[in-house]
């Protein structure tokens, strides 16, 4: 899609992901080493009662999940930002992740070849429980120039 294409108040539901123990595991060795990331054993003497997954693993394999949808594909040229980045709930081994982005804003950049989309991004485990929200502001070319 185009930066014409997006609409204020649109909404995409994006293709669900799970995350395995493995992946868990294998983020956390190399980007968040913290007890409950590493192991069931570690995880089990905190508050969330097992292991758990990175926040910042929850993040990016969410984000990725739209980076990967077929609306994504033509026109977006890089992420912006991220405001008010939110994580709800511990998402555990094999939890099923749903997400969804809604159109908040967009703004024409002053050249006219491209704007930004602003956009509320949410995940919800598979109970429907929110585990992640935050704001996002992505840079997306025009199909043409205005």
């Amino acid at each position: 899609m185009y930066f014409e294409d997006y609409q204020v108040g649109q909404a995409f539901d994006v293709a669900p992901i799970s995350l395995s123990e493995e992946d868990i595991i294998s983020f956390a060795e190399t980007f968040d080493p913290r007890p409950f990331h590493l192991s069931h054993e570690a995880g089990r003497t905190t508050r969330f009662g097992g292991l758990i997954a990175s926040g910042l693993h929850t993040l990016s394999a969410a984000w990725g999940a739209w980076v990967k949808s077929p609306e994504n594909k033509d026109g977006t040229i890089c992420g912006v930002g991220i405001d008010r980045l939110r994580w709800l709930a511990p998402v555990y081994p094999g939890d099923a992740l749903s997400s969804r982005l809604t159109i908040r804003d967009k703004k024409l950049s002053h050249h006219g070849r491209s704007g930004t989309v602003y956009g509320s991004y949410e995940s919800y485990n598979q109970a429907g429980e929110p585990v992640l929200s935050m704001e996002v502001l992505v840079l997306v070319a025009c199909r043409s120039e205005a």
